[in-house]
């Protein structure tokens, strides 16, 4: 792929990245909101928002007790402290039916190695399986793939929920369908978007850890 091309991929990202980070972190119109209707067009599932104060690991979870996932959302445009992140599975691993659960981790940064690393042990640890969809570059940030997936419902969320005072630029729906429709023709874009999918298989999960459970 030649530097031109990936210098446009780039600056679709970049205009992608500033949508999210341009809706406020949280509730029904910010950051929560949008990714809860991603999650919810990639698995078919409806997802309830919880409320401000003690959620319990969690800013959203499933809407059906059949479907044990939940997801936890960090619009920040820095680093994330581990904190942050760890404390929240623990908060998670006090309710009595935490276990068998996926647990997805939206963020607007890239998670470092380390700290996915310690997201997925502390998930094992409490039989919690972990997703991290985040900004990692290369090839395309998982995020950024759940987005585009998302379509014209994200799209427009995005431009009818800006929020001033995030003191990012104001991006028109046509800015951001041009980048949705140039990153869902990337050519990893359709590749990854199927290995997310099978990711976010709930009861194929379970039988996964069944099995690592049992040898």
């Amino acid at each position: 792929m030649n530097s031109v091309i990936m210098s446009e991929y780039e600056e679709h990202l970049e205009v992608i990245k500033t949508g999210l980070l341009s809706l406020k972190a949280a509730g029904a119109d910010g950051f929560e909101g949008l990714l809860r209707i991603a999650l919810t067009k990639l698995t078919g599932i409806p997802f309830r928002l919880a409320a401000s104060g003690l959620q319990g690991g969690m800013d959203g979870d499933a809407a059906l007790p059949s479907d044990p996932v939940c997801f936890e959302a960090k619009r920040y445009s820095g680093d994330i402290q581990r904190n942050e992140v760890l404390t929240k599975i623990v908060d998670l691993a006090r309710k009595k039916d935490a276990a068998d659960r996926l647990w997805i981790l939206g963020a607007t940064t890239e998670i470092n190695t380390q700290l996915a690393k310690a997201v997925e042990e502390d998930g094992d640890q409490h039989a919690i399986s972990t997703l991290i969809l985040d900004w990692t570059a290369a090839p395309l940030p998982l995020l950024a793939i759940a987005m585009v997936a998302a379509g014209d419902e994200a799209i427009d969320f995005v431009v009818n929920n800006f929020h001033v005072k995030t003191n990012q630029e104001r991006h028109s729906g046509n800015d951001l369908k041009a980048a949705f429709s140039s990153i869902s023709n990337h050519p990893e874009f359709e590749n990854l978007l199927q290995r997310l999918k099978s990711n976010l298989n709930v009861s194929k999960l379970a039988l996964k850890r069944a099995v690592d459970l049992n040898t």
